[in-house]
């Protein structure tokens, strides 16, 4: 598991660049978590059966499918992020109990987890730019809060 705010924006990024929802893609990149705390973390919510019923959940809460689309690429985007850490997890869980993991990272290497932060954040504002045509200061002020006086 990369840390969350790193699932949170590459799930979003990807959602976004691929022309869906931003805040969907975000929600769906956390959604593999929900157990965390629990006993079979990595297991059936990493599983890629999962991604059908994930984003079916999204399209009954949504009734868009660009929003469930969204969720689905923001999941498939955390299961195949933390597949690439040291840690297993249950891929094709509930056909194979085996745990696979490709073991290049650690889950929490803060190189690897600023590094995509920051790619998907350029990523955002660099789609924003495009679709909307407007100049690099006024996209990236989108983001900025505005100070009342």
């Amino acid at each position: 598991m990369l840390t969350f705010p790193t699932h949170f924006l590459v799930g979003a990024a990807l959602s976004y660049l691929f022309g869906f929802s931003l805040l969907w893609g975000a929600l769906g990149g956390m959604a593999p978590d929900l157990d965390l705390f629990t006993p079979w973390h990595r297991g059936p919510f990493h599983s890629i059966f999962m991604f059908p019923l994930m984003m079916g959940f999204a399209y009954l809460v949504t009734r868009s499918r660009k929003k469930s689309i969204g969720a689905g690429i923001g999941f498939a985007a955390h299961v195949l992020t933390d597949w690439l850490d040291r840690d297993t997890l249950l891929l094709a869980w509930p056909l194979s109990s085996s745990a696979t993991g490709l073991g290049l990272t650690e889950w929490d290497d803060p190189f690897v987890n600023v590094s995509l932060c920051l790619l998907s954040v350029v990523a955002i504002i660099a789609v924003k730019k495009r679709r909307e045509k407007r100049p690099w200061k006024d996209v990236i002020m989108d983001f900025v809060p505005k100070i009342r006086k």
